[in-house]
């Protein structure tokens, strides 16, 4: 009997094998981490669109971000214990400019270099625009 001829199937493994990279790579390249909140920050639901009270809304800010014993509250200028200095600080700018700063940016307050949430940074831009009232 005859030998079967034998085929010799190294040609198409590595035609095979040559293609599977070829379209892995297309689909690695094709993949991206698209993580929203990474991207473009947390989205924010906030109202702004009331009036904001100094009392209500915003001590309590300040008390919890910038008047410790060893910022505002400890006698560093401005006073942001009291309605007067906050206004004041306020309208001529200096401490919404402080407050909108990014981390590493010189200046940026709380001092901790934690910015404050969306929310609230709009809360202090929307009563500043109210004409900054001790309400």
């Amino acid at each position: 009997m005859p030998a079967c001829p034998t085929i010799d199937r190294r040609p198409a493994t590595a035609w095979v094998v040559g293609l599977a990279l070829l379209a892995g790579t297309w689909g690695i390249g094709g993949c991206y981490y698209d993580v929203r909140d990474e991207l473009y920050g947390p989205a924010v639901d906030c109202d702004t669109t009331v009036a904001v009270s100094y009392s209500a809304d915003l001590v309590p800010l300040l008390e919890l971000n910038c008047n410790s014993a060893s910022c505002h509250g400890g006698g560093a200028s401005p006073d942001l214990t009291a309605h007067a200095g906050v206004a004041q600080s306020s309208t001529e700018g200096s401490l919404l400019d402080r407050i909108r700063k990014q981390p590493g940016e010189p200046g940026l307050m709380p001092k901790n270099g934690t910015p404050l949430p969306e929310c609230d940074l709009r809360l202090f831009e929307r009563w500043v625009a109210d004409g900054a009232p001790n309400n």
